[in-house]
């Protein structure tokens, strides 16, 4: 989809300033997890927001597709309901850090 890791921040920052109201300046990681989903193989990049400016906010419709959006700390995260691969992100973030 992306040929560069420049190309894929510059996407993730349109989509969060446009989904979430945040402005942010991402580094990539350099973090990657190959994972499959049935017949689909994903491979998973983490970046970190190393600026972020705004305010947190939803879109309209949010609400009605049950979307609830907070802020939680790393250590708030083995009590919320994650998918396999988000449980697997929380550790990370829970052992190294953003």
């Amino acid at each position: 989809m992306f040929d560069s890791p420049d190309e894929h921040a510059a996407a993730l920052t349109e989509a969060l300033q446009r989904d979430t109201g945040l402005a942010t300046e991402l580094v990539d990681t350099g973090w990657r997890h190959r994972h499959a989903v049935t017949r689909y193989r994903i491979r998973l990049g983490c970046w970190q927001a190393v600026r972020v400016a705004g305010r947190l906010k939803g879109r309209d419709d949010d609400a009605g597709r049950g979307v609830v959006w907070e802020w939680v700390e790393s250590s708030d995260l083995d009590d919320r309901p994650l998918s396999v691969t988000g449980r697997l992100i929380a550790e990370r973030l829970k052992t190294e850090g953003p």
